[in-house]
């Protein structure tokens, strides 16, 4: 049983980092063609952004508007990443006014960086308008 379920496990795990190859090639090769210099290049950085995203805790708001964005651009969807956090955690360190946070929230959703951008703004103008 236990040799049945390390081969099982071994399966999925080869299985996933196949479909990651695959989908890394398949990226590079359809930006770079048969220019093997840039899709050498391509590749490895397309790698070292899948294990930094795998090593990652991302919540799973920001990995599916992350996902819907950049698909299987692992570079892409590493950056995405790391400004939907990092913004998401500059608003909950904020004190936000109500209205504004409600404005941002309602015309941004879950994109945590146009949030931050809009609220950045609209607090901005508020204090040169006096308010």
């Amino acid at each position: 049983m236990y040799k049945i379920m390390v081969f099982l496990l071994m399966s999925i795990f080869s299985f996933s980092a196949f479909a990651a190859d695959r989908n890394i090639n398949n990226h590079c090769k359809s930006e770079w063609g048969t220019d093997y210099e840039m899709l050498e290049y391509c590749i490895k950085n397309q790698e070292e952004a899948k294990r930094n995203i795998d090593k990652m805790n991302i919540s799973s708001e920001v990995l599916r508007r992350c996902e819907n964005e950049w698909n299987t651009n692992y570079e892409m969807l590493e950056y995405c990443i790391k400004n939907q956090e990092e913004a998401k955690n500059n608003l909950r360190n904020k004190i936000i006014s109500p209205e504004i946070s409600q404005k941002c929230k309602n015309e941004w959703g879950t994109n945590y960086e146009m949030v931050d951008y809009c609220v950045k703004n609209q607090e901005e103008a508020k204090r040169n308008l006096g308010y």
